[in-house]
């Protein structure tokens, strides 16, 4: 039993990592709402390009939203 779990594990891994990502930065936006790129940058050691994709692809999804200005707003993460 452990050996089936720990290989569905490797397994689900490879394919779920964009959206593990995606989650890991949404419960950051959520715990930081002033939060900014650059930290989101140095947190998950990605360029600032990738954020900006993310940040895109879950505004898009209605699981974020911005309030306020670029330098002084803050994430709103919808559930």
């Amino acid at each position: 039993m452990p050996n089936s779990e720990g290989s569905r594990k490797g397994a689900e891994k490879e394919p779920k990592k964009g959206a593990e990502r995606k989650l890991d930065i949404l419960q950051k936006l959520e715990e930081n709402p002033e939060i900014t790129q650059v930290k989101l940058m140095e947190a998950f050691n990605l360029s600032r390009k990738q954020i900006q994709k993310i940040i895109k692809d879950l505004r898009e999804e209605g699981l974020v939203e911005r309030q306020g200005s670029n330098r002084n707003g803050r994430w709103v993460v919808k559930k």
